[in-house]
């Protein structure tokens, strides 16, 4: 694999990314376009970035977007703002010590002084350098990964980080700006050709538990292997709605997002359909993966632990009809268990 190619057949394919910072052309006192790269960065770890777009909106409207706001502002109000992104209360914490940070410290920061920070790692940090600051520094992440083993770099990559980053830095010429849209290119790839979500045709099953219509199954692949799934039931009263019964993720493969890629499917299929959705939320609080669904337009409504998602406004009466539906089928279902254990 000789990266100055990938690269040059990535730019062909995919043309320049045009990356960080959103809100460049726009001017506002104590506004500074490098504090927004820096926030995305810090945001994005752990979710995709339509979450932290939400969240920069945001702080871009209340005028949180500079490192003075955020010192300044109350943490609880930060929070809010950035609830979109995903560990939200970590992620306010982290932003006010890197704030702090940026205002006593003018110039531009080294690695070791970035890494020193609570809650910035190599990916963090090597991103603000780089998109912030312009320095020739090449940001590794899970898609480089996925890069060099479809180059059949395997072993590559399964290398530590700064392993991977010296390849790429060592055969690209010192140009930060090669750096940025690589590594840009290489996110655009992964999303667009590396992660591939297939849907499985509905299959009738035999009165699946008493269920009054097909199963629906959703695939995520990953090149050709099958790394997740989810499980949707149909009903037809009180309205057309789908009970998403299952929702899985290999463990070997939980580091990967593929949580949020399996719910935004799920979303994709419920809106093809035209057909709200409901689910138990089963997902234990304490868990990194608590509140998924609800970062993905799913509400929690008048019963615990239930969750609905639709596109138009439901009544009370519709949802709680909905809800008794579901629960007398799933009822149903673990009756006819019991009585086949029997």
């Amino acid at each position: 694999m000789k990266p100055l190619e990938v690269y040059n057949q990535l730019l062909n394919q995919f043309g320049p990314q045009h990356w960080w910072p959103r809100h460049k052309g726009r001017k506002r006192s104590g506004f500074d376009p490098r504090f927004e790269i820096i926030v995305g960065a810090v945001l994005t770890q752990n979710t995709a970035w339509t979450n932290v777009e939400k969240a920069v909106e945001c702080l871009y409207e209340k005028n949180f977007l500079d490192a003075e706001s955020v010192v300044q502002t109350p943490i609880r109000k930060l929070e809010n703002c950035i609830r979109s992104s995903g560990y939200y209360r970590q992620k306010a914490k982290k932003l006010k010590i890197i704030a702090k940070f940026f205002l006593e410290h003018k110039k531009t920061p080294s690695r070791e002084e970035l890494l020193s920070l609570w809650g910035v790692g190599q990916e963090t940090a090597d991103s603000i350098l780089l998109y912030a600051f312009n320095q020739p520094i090449f940001v590794v992440d899970a898609y480089t990964r996925r890069l060099l083993m479809a180059h059949g770099k395997k072993k590559l990559a399964k290398a530590d980080y700064d392993k991977i980053r010296e390849l790429f830095e060592s055969n690209l010429p010192r140009d930060y700006r090669i750096y940025n849209e690589f590594h840009a290119l290489i996110v655009k790839w992964g999303k667009e050709k590396s992660m591939k979500e297939i849907w499985l045709k509905p299959q009738e099953t035999e009165n699946l538990l008493g269920s009054e219509a097909p199963h629906h199954r959703l695939s995520l692949e990953i090149d050709g292997k099958e790394v997740g799934q989810a499980e949707l039931i149909y009903f037809s009263q009180p309205i057309r709605f789908y009970f998403v019964d299952t929702v899985w993720v290999r463990p070997d493969q939980r580091s990967r997002r593929l949580g949020s890629r399996a719910v935004e499917a799920i979303n994709k299929f419920l809106d093809k359909k035209g057909v709200p959705g409901i689910l138990f939320n089963l997902i234990d609080k304490d868990s990194p993966s608590f509140g998924v669904y609800e970062r993905h337009g799913w509400k929690k409504t008048g019963e615990q632990d239930v969750l609905i998602y639709s596109r138009k406004n439901l009544s009370e009466d519709t949802l709680k009809k909905m809800t008794q539906k579901f629960t007398s089928w799933s009822l149903r279902g673990s009756t006819k268990k019991k009585a086949q254990a029997a």
